[in-house]
């Protein structure tokens, strides 16, 4: 997708939200860089609106005792994903167009 940032060769630590998880792709907004004073960064904080089909689980209230699973329901909700550098990188890395706007 021309309007996308794209990451590849991704180590999962946990979750399974993404099928394809070692290269991925999201759409430009809503993405945060998080960084020392120096501009090193340290993660970076995505969020994307979910709307698929997915396993849905219910739980007694108050209790982690499952009541009912139900497979290919409609889910709509955001996700947030946390991205962590192996390397160091920093913001003057990334371009000042497009993709890159500092909040101050």
């Amino acid at each position: 997708m021309k309007d996308s940032i794209y990451f590849y060769g991704i180590e999962k630590k946990f979750g399974n939200n993404k099928k394809d998880t070692t290269n991925v792709s999201f759409q430009k907004g809503n993405i945060k860089i998080i960084a020392d004073d120096n501009g090193k960064i340290f993660r970076l904080e995505i969020s994307e609106l979910f709307k698929d089909n997915a396993t849905k689980f219910k739980y007694k209230k108050g209790t982690n005792e499952l009541t009912e699973k139900i497979e290919n329901s409609p889910v709509v909700c955001i996700r947030t994903y946390y991205l962590i550098p192996k390397n160091e990188i920093y913001e003057s890395e990334f371009s000042n167009y497009g993709i890159y706007k500092r909040v101050k």
